[in-house]
């Protein structure tokens, strides 16, 4: 696998070198989506991990999972049933409306006669549908977009809430290079799937790749797919205000991806070319990652028991500043923030961090970006259940909810703590909902300061069930 990459790099960077180091360090980056050992460039910095909040190893002892009964079984199962029945019929929604406009819009249809019915004050031949269409035609490739489709999971990254907690589902389709994204919705008891990104080919819309075409190696969990708002007027307003809509890749079919990407391989070789499929594609690109993964290291390190103050502390204070609510801050601001909450990375770290989020100089940074980059991030596994629990909460989908709904739905009761006599249900829930006293309005939760705290919560918190058991059990999942 290293040397594959090492001929590949060399080949399509000309004179940049390839040196075993920089191999080794890709190879890691790909297993690891954080390595362990600690960052050699980065300067030493107050360690402030011992100090952790009260409110916060609380919650951390949440994670016991108990037995389930035989009505919370039932329930589980239910649950995942439904699940399935709606992936199935989205995909089957979303592929008759793709293969319906292809099949409709073919020329060939032009030389059908007429339908003999159609509706008054119609002219005839414009009553057509898909079970009066030719559904094989030369120009569509029915069979090919069927079969060759990978579907993958997708989220919005933004600071609105309602858009972020929408359920989007994308669909790659190997047999053009093009991808589709739709919203799943409920209306009552019916469920409808609308087009948020339209199918067509695209390319990235900035970074190191700015201009190459989307491939399906692009597309795994943590991947961003970002999209110029301009020309997609099936965008809501709120999405279209941005230059670039930014889309993290939560789940992927696995299978159907193996099989196109694998096609030929031998299976003793699939595993090696699996993992050469997702390299870095250029030396820059190596660089970039391994060096945010280094900064995310040593401050999950250093945040290991006061993750849920700082997290929450340094967005609450970046929104303060955000006076005009832009997103953007000067890159002065960040760095002040930073070293506000005893985060120091050194100067040349730091310089070499902004250099990659602000390509064009601007001095300006999105800081959501910019936080998110430099604490890093819970995997999408863990950020599905923070989802599940937000959308229980908020019914009318509005992306913000109040304490009073909190109280409502919040189950202190499989505390272990609880359960021990040693502490009260109202105090579990009293230390809960005293961590969110960085809210902008009074008694008001938005997604953003909810994803917050799990954020910072899920630093203390190294296996992934564990996690899954605080959500799981302080909100009934």
């Amino acid at each position: 696998m290293k040397q594959s990459y090492k001929q590949y790099s060399e080949a399509n960077m000309g004179k940049s070198q390839v040196t075993e180091e920089d191999v080794n360090r890709a190879v890691e980056a790909v297993k690891n989506t954080y390595t362990k050992s600690d960052s050699p460039r980065l300067r030493d910095s107050e360690d402030l991990s011992e100090s952790g909040d009260e409110e916060e190893q609380l919650q951390l002892s949440y994670t016991n999972k108990s037995f389930p009964s035989f009505q919370d079984s039932k329930k589980m199962d239910a649950t995942e049933f439904e699940e399935f029945k709606r992936k199935q019929h989205l995909i089957e929604t979303v592929m008759v409306d793709q293969l319906s406009r292809a099949v409709i819009s073919a020329p060939e249809q032009d030389t059908r006669p007429a339908p003999r019915s159609h509706r008054p004050g119609m002219p005839r031949g414009t009553n057509r549908s898909l079970h009066e269409s030719k559904v094989s035609t030369n120009t569509t490739a029915t069979e090919n977009l069927l079969q060759r489709r990978v579907r993958f999971g997708a989220r919005l990254l933004t600071r609105n809430g309602h858009d972020a907690i929408r359920e989007l589902t994308g669909f790659f389709f190997h047999v053009d290079g093009s991808l589709t994204i739709y919203e799943f919705k409920q209306f009552g008891k019916s469920a409808k799937a609308l087009p948020f990104i339209p199918r067509g080919q695209y390319t990235f819309a900035r970074g190191r790749r700015l201009q190459e075409p989307y491939t399906l190696t692009d597309i795994y969990p943590g991947a961003n797919l970002e999209f110029k708002t301009a020309g997609l007027h099936s965008l809501p307003d709120s999405v279209r205000q941005q230059k670039v809509a930014v889309f993290r890749v939560t789940d992927v079919d696995d299978v159907a991806k193996s099989k196109i990407i694998l096609s030929g391989v031998k299976p003793s070789d699939r595993e090696k070319a699996y993992a050469r499929l997702h390299m870095p594609k250029s030396k820059a690109e190596l660089e970039d990652r391994v060096l945010m993964l280094e900064i995310q290291t040593f401050v999950r390190k250093l945040l290991k028991k006061r993750g849920v103050r700082t997290v929450m502390g340094l967005g609450h204070h970046c929104r303060k500043l955000d006076r005009n609510n832009t997103g953007l801050l000067p890159r002065f601001e960040l760095e002040k923030a930073l070293l506000h909450y005893h985060i120091d990375l050194g100067e040349g770290v730091l310089a070499s961090l902004l250099a990659i989020l602000d390509e064009e100089g601007t001095g300006y940074l999105d800081y959501p970006e910019f936080l998110r980059t430099v604490l890093g991030e819970m995997n999408e596994y863990r950020k599905s259940f923070v989802l599940r629990a937000f959308r229980k909460i908020d019914a009318g989908k509005q992306g913000v909810v109040t304490c009073s709904d909190l109280k409502k739905f919040y189950n202190a009761a499989k505390h272990p703590k609880v359960k021990s006599g040693q502490c009260s249900e109202m105090a579990v829930l009293k230390s809960f909902l005293d961590s969110f006293q960085y809210c902008e309005k009074t008694e008001e939760v938005t997604f953003q300061v909810f994803e917050e705290y799990y954020e910072g919560l899920s630093v203390g918190v190294e296996n992934d069930e564990d996690f899954a058991n605080i959500l799981r059990n302080s909100w009934n999942l």
